[in-house]
């Protein structure tokens, strides 16, 4: 009876690291090379790690109720107001006094400030402040991690986001604009921070073929004594290719990928992939035992959406069926693939 059990148990051990050698894949997912993860086997190959390349600052304090620029958040696209929306930590020429901001732009890159008169300032609302009760004051009406979620059902729930810098308020909103408080305990906190340099956004913006990161670019660690021409904090924009955080390299000699085993699904495979000249990357389709049931055509140059063209029709009888992939390049920098 012991070896029965030993023996039932080491099966179902044996069962379980199979199980976990099998790739959960679904249609649309990208599966970039950040890890091994995706990954049975790789030869003659590196991987390289890439920075975002910086465009500059992209929204500057040029109001004069503006002295420094941060966010926490990232640019939203609103469908129904066809247009990029973010929001801002303003800090102003008077000491202590800072806020909210609101910025809206259609390209990602020219952004306006539109008048909002929701905020006191000087004797003046002809502002872009966003108040979602009035009397509040620094750090108390600070805005940050705001997101819009097109799928909820309530309208008005689609902007959302916290109220204030330490502690945080869930708020809701219909426009991003016009906000208001839920009734619902804070959330205690207390990691805001001013004392870094760089402030990352809470996600990049994918634009087309590219990711657009938005973030916080300051001067100073500590606001100066006397005030900056341009102002000491700016929202600025940093450009990566999409998938392009890790790309696995090959030179001359040809390196191989080959994948852990999956169910195919869908009818494409595609890839983000950029070679040299004289650089290609194949592919095969292996099944369970490892034979070669397809084989592809070489794709070549830049090709941030490339579907590999097959030498033969590949089966109806693939769907569902588990399979792996290799990969062959040459010359080539190979970023994602995925199914479609």
């Amino acid at each position: 009876m012991n070896r029965f059990r030993l023996a039932l148990l080491l099966l179902l051990i044996f069962k379980a690291a199979r199980a976990d050698d099998i790739l959960e894949l679904s249609v649309g997912q990208r599966q970039l090379f950040l890890d091994d993860e995706g990954i049975a086997k790789i030869d003659g190959i590196h991987r390289t790690m890439h920075q975002p390349k910086k465009r500059g600052a992209v929204i500057v304090p040029d109001q004069s109720w503006e002295t420094a620029l941060q966010t926490r958040c990232a640019p939203v696209w609103d469908q129904t107001a066809n247009r990029y929306k973010l929001w801002l930590i303003t800090s102003t020429p008077v000491d202590g006094v800072a806020g909210t901001t609101y910025a809206e732009s259609q390209d990602g890159v020219t952004w306006t400030k539109p008048i909002l008169r929701q905020w006191d300032f000087q004797g003046s609302s002809e502002n872009n402040f966003i108040a979602v009760e009035p009397e509040l004051s620094w750090p108390a009406n600070a805005m940050e991690n705001v997101v819009y979620d097109p799928d909820d059902n309530d309208p008005q729930r689609r902007f959302k986001g916290f109220l204030s810098a330490h502690g945080r308020q869930p708020i809701i909103s219909l426009d991003g604009i016009h906000w208001t408080k839920l009734d619902v305990p804070m959330l205690p906190s207390s990691d805001e921070s001013n004392l870094t340099q760089i402030l990352p956004p809470s996600a990049p913006v994918v634009r087309g073929d590219e990711l657009w990161f938005y973030y916080t670019g300051l001067k100073y660690r500590a606001e100066p004594a006397e005030p900056v021409v341009g102002g000491s904090g700016a929202i600025c924009l940093a450009v990566l290719r999409r998938d392009g955080f890790v790309s696995l390299d090959a030179e001359v000699m040809r390196g191989t990928i080959t994948t852990k085993p999956f169910k195919w699904a869908g009818s494409k495979l595609i890839v983000n992939v950029e070679t040299k000249e004289q650089g290609e990357l194949r592919a095969e389709v292996l099944d369970y035992a490892g034979t070669v049931i397809a084989t592809s055509q070489p794709v070549t140059g830049n090709q941030p959406h490339g579907e590999f063209r097959w030498s033969q029709v590949l089966p109806e009888s693939l769907q569902g069926q588990q399979v792996s992939l290799r990969f062959m390049m040459r010359e080539a920098r190979f970023y994602a693939w995925w199914l479609e």
